[in-house]
């Protein structure tokens, strides 16, 4: 073991609890939202979808255990 791997642990659960987003589909649903409309703006995509329709019915729950 390094004497230093420590510290890189440290920084990097410091990192990633600053750089990750959300969770949940209501926490994320102005995005789930704006994709699809960005992407039909841009002549990527014929139509546009409901934020709704981008996911599996099952995921749009959120369980806690």
């Amino acid at each position: 073991m390094l004497p230093w791997a420590m510290a890189h642990l440290e920084e990097a659960r410091g990192n990633s609890a600053r750089t990750s987003g959300p969770y949940g589909f209501e926490r994320n649903r102005d995005t789930a939202r704006d994709l699809p409309a960005l992407h039909f703006e841009q002549g990527l995509s014929k139509t546009t979808a409901a934020a709704e329709q981008l996911f599996a019915p099952e995921t749009l729950e959120s369980f806690k255990i």
